[in-house]
């Protein structure tokens, strides 16, 4: 082994004391245990939540273990289900267990525990690696045990310990740091360990490529940041051209990958997000809960921090003063050029490189005017929808130089008591913040497993006692609608239909037709909205599903109203079981293959007047053909931007309940669906009312078409203004106003369909 004259301990045969690299992940637990409590010694019986995102990845990943085999998660999106890398599944670790279970020991019953421990029990990990960072850069002993811990257990990850577990993993980031530092002061040389870090950092990048872009996305920037650095001063390339060459390889394996595996062609080309979850000055800085925040409302600066989590990074008080001091003395230096060089030329390396990653993250919001630039030429990098995440990185270097500047002052201070006292007060700070900071975030955060085995056993017993058989059914179908997580559509979450029918799914194995998904196929979400779309609209699903079984209608409790299309399923349906917070029925796919509804409105437009009734406005915008339309051969073309569509004026001499109604076409190309502006005004020009809705919480899918419908008040001989707000151009079709309870019919010869009350019904059945 080369004798380093700074040496990397981690990864040399040079140690220090043991006690200190003992008392790092002791004290990293001390520090954990008042907030996170029984986590560590119940880890199974409890969860961070039981909705939203967290039960998603909890459910994700028991599914995946206990039913799946391969790389497809099929306990959603059934018949296809999703390429697991793609999801927040923890895909590499589901994998992983998954094999476990089924080879080595059965550990089906345990695995929100093992959630929960590894997130946990790795932030010491993370604490020891950025002590060797610290011991590397000759930060004192006792400086470098309790700040290495205070960084770890204050990391932006941590704060993903609530949710996302799969980004809740620190210590990757100072590994891929302590690795460079290793790389660059052994000049490139080659090592078999070198191996084991590129394992860790291609796992990791499969369980959440966003925590190894992270990692990866540093190693390239640093290392082609130190390649330019030696080229110029003449020095030995190999470091550099190395941990690009790392970097770029630990990115390379996964997402060749993900695009040669992918289950699916049309996922959205561009996703909403990554100019919106970015990294913000106000979130690393001052974000809710930390101390700066809260000094600067006691001083009457009620400045409003960023609200968006991936926002949010915490550098801490005391690491941003010591920041903002070494930025003061650095530049002095520069100018001055008096004064030693305080940071290690690795680590200058190290935060010049999340410097970079953090002006990506950052995005448009310090430069707006590239944004259509970036869109235009940045391509893929755009599809880390929540960019906040890879500044990440940042966190670390900042507060690490922030710890060698604080080193560098004790060092100046000739009293030692005056020394000790000074940096007693700061480490106190710290500690308060971290109270403060992530304390407030968990301190609610202690409820049931629901998984567990007790509470899965009770639900069982529940469901025997209705008789109800999962063998006899294929999926279940779950209402209110339960879509996500798509830019073009969407539903509004019920918390017991996603509680209630997840709660079943995991315990019985049996899949779900609905689908909670990050980035889902644009047909599979489409087909997945149809099946709760309106009775008259074909379920192009059904044609799909492998076996003739019954399907099961899982019916939450607290909605406020269920659409036509629900509405109609409940009805076909046979009860099953109703309890207090959820309902059962059978679904037979004879019933929902049924074509009455859609008969019965072909057998009234054979007896239909062509005359339309009075008060409806019906715009097919059949003046120029379109490459998309609904019905007919033209379509509006909808303008990145404020469209003003039309403005109608309402004939009735009193107020009328009235129906406005669009279809917009679903072009995965790129994120939004627009929202639809109504702008009512009296007869006199006065504004009444004004309604805003987004098209993608649409429930009516038809031929590749989402069908917004919005009702309102129409005024006496007043007027309404529609208009389309949007985020990229699309195309919108047959827009149509109508007295609520009246019956439109439109039909053109040539067509094979007419329209119903503005939704397409072939004249021929069957199709």
């Amino acid at each position: 082994m080369r004798n380093l004259s700074n040496p990397v301990h981690f990864f040399t045969q040079q140690k220090p004391e043991l006690g200190r690299q003992i008392a790092v992940p002791i004290l990293t637990l001390l520090a954990l245990l008042p907030i996170f409590k029984t986590y560590f010694t119940k880890p199974n019986s409890l969860s961070y939540s039981f909705g939203g995102d967290s039960l998603v990845l909890y459910y994700d990943m028991i599914f995946h273990v206990r039913y799946g085999q391969g790389a497809t998660l099929h306990g959603m999106n059934y018949p296809y289900g999703e390429y697991i890398f793609l999801t927040d599944a923890q895909g590499a670790l589901a994998s992983l267990l998954g094999w476990v279970n089924r080879n080595l020991l059965d550990v089906s019953d345990h695995l929100v525990g093992i959630i929960h421990s590894l997130n946990l029990y790795l932030l010491p990990v993370c604490a020891l690696l950025v002590y060797h960072l610290f011991k590397a850069f000759k930060v004192s002993p006792w400086l470098s045990v309790p700040c290495s811990v205070l960084i770890a257990i204050m990391a932006p990850q941590v704060m993903r310990l609530h949710g996302h577990f799969g980004l809740a993993y620190p210590f990757l980031i100072p590994l891929a740091m302590l690795w460079f530092v290793r790389k660059q002061r052994l000049a490139g040389q080659l090592e078999w360990r070198d191996l084991l870090v590129l394992a860790i950092l291609v796992f990791f990048t499969f369980n959440n490529p966003y925590i190894g872009f992270g990692a990866a996305g540093l190693l390239m920037v640093v290392g082609g940041l130190a390649a330019v650095s030696a080229f110029f001063e003449k020095k030995q390339l190999r470091s550099g051209l190395l941990s690009f060459a790392m970097g770029a390889l630990a990115m390379l394996i996964p997402f060749i990958n993900f695009k040669l595996n992918d289950i699916c062609t049309d996922r959205v080309a561009q996703q909403f997000g990554f100019f919106w979850y970015h990294a913000s000055l106000d979130g690393t800085f001052f974000p809710p809960n930390s101390l700066l925040n809260h000094l600067l409302r006691i001083v009457g600066l009620e400045y409003k921090a960023s609200i968006e989590v991936e926002s949010r990074m915490g550098i801490g008080l005391v690491a941003s003063l010591l920041l903002a001091a070494l930025a003061i003395r650095m530049l002095v230096r520069f100018f001055t050029k008096k004064g030693p060089n305080l940071l290690a030329p690795d680590l200058k390396l190290l935060l010049a490189g999340s410097i970079v990653m953090y002006l990506l993250a950052a995005n448009y919001s310090p430069y707006g005017w590239a944004k259509d630039w970036m869109e235009a030429n940045l391509g893929p990098l755009l599809m880390f929808k929540a960019s906040g995440r890879i500044a990440w990185s940042f966190y670390f270097t900042a507060t690490i130089s922030a710890v060698v500047f604080l080193d560098f002052l004790v060092g100046k201070i000739k009293q030692r008591s005056l020394a000790v006292g000074l940096v007693v007060v700061l480490l106190a700070t710290w500690s308060i913040e971290y109270n403060l900071y992530v304390g407030m975030k968990f301190r609610k955060s202690f409820h049931d497993n629901f998984f567990e085995k007790k509470h899965e056993q009770a639900l069982l017993a529940e469901l025997r006692q209705a008789g109800f058989d999962a063998s006899q059914f294929s999926s279940m179908l779950v209402v209110p609608k339960m879509m996500a997580w798509s830019d073009l559509m969407m539903g509004d979450l019920n918390w017991a239909a996603q509680f209630y029918s997840m709660r079943i799914s995991a315990a019985t194995g049996l899949p779900m037709l609905n689908a909670m998904l990050s980035r889902i196929c644009t047909g599979h979400m489409a087909e997945g909205v149809q099946l709760t779309s309106h009775p008259v609209i074909r379920k192009e699903r059904l044609a799909k599903l492998p076996n003739r079984k019954d399907i099961l209608l899982v019916l939450g409790s607290g909605y406020d109203s269920l659409t036509v299309g629900e509405r109609h399923l409940v009805e076909l349906a046979s009860p099953l079981l109703k309890a207090e917070k959820y309902s059962l029925y059978r679904l037979k796919l004879e019933q929902l293959e049924q074509t009455g509804f859609a008969d019965s409105i072909r057998a009234k437009f054979q007896l239909a007047q062509t005359a339309s009734p009075t008060g409806v406005t019906h715009l097919s915008f059949e003046e120029v053909a379109s490459p998309h339309s609904f019905y007919g051969k033209g379509a509006f073309s909808i303008k990145k931007g404020e469209n003003q569509v039309a403005t109608v004026k309402f004939p009735f001499q009193a107020d009328s309940a009235y129906l406005f109604s669009a279809w917009n076409h679903l072009d995965y190309s790129k994120y939004d669906m627009g929202r639809w502006k109504l702008t009512v005004f009296d007869s006199l020009g006065q504004q009444l009312d004004f309604k805003k809705v987004e098209v993608k919480m649409g429930t009516d899918v038809q031929d590749g078409w989402l069908r917004t419908e919005i009702p309102f008040t129409a005024p006496a001989k007043g007027s309404l203004k529609i208009e389309m707000e949007c985020k990229r151009d699309f195309h919108i079709d047959e827009l149509e106003l109508r007295p609520l309870r009246s019956t439109h019919f439109q039909n053109t010869e040539s067509q094979p369909a007419f329209l119903w009350n503005n939704y397409k019904v072939y004249k021929t059945a069957g199709k």
